[in-house]
């Protein structure tokens, strides 16, 4: 997560960003009882979706 990348050269957030939370949705919306291999291809099918969903300003 952002907030421990000890590599980041620009000021590090004061929270989470929405990657993050992307992140801590798509792990709770997966199937738990899949093997990990899916659950990681599922996790990454929905923060990209989310990550390219249009918001509304």
């Amino acid at each position: 997560m952002a907030l421990f990348d000890v590599g980041m050269t620009k000021e590090k957030p004061k929270g989470l960003t929405d990657l993050d939370r992307f992140l801590l949705k798509a792990l709770y919306v997966t199937e738990e009882q899949v093997p990990a291999g899916s659950q990681r291809i599922a996790m990454t099918d929905f923060i990209v979706r989310q990550r390219d969903k249009p918001t509304l300003r």
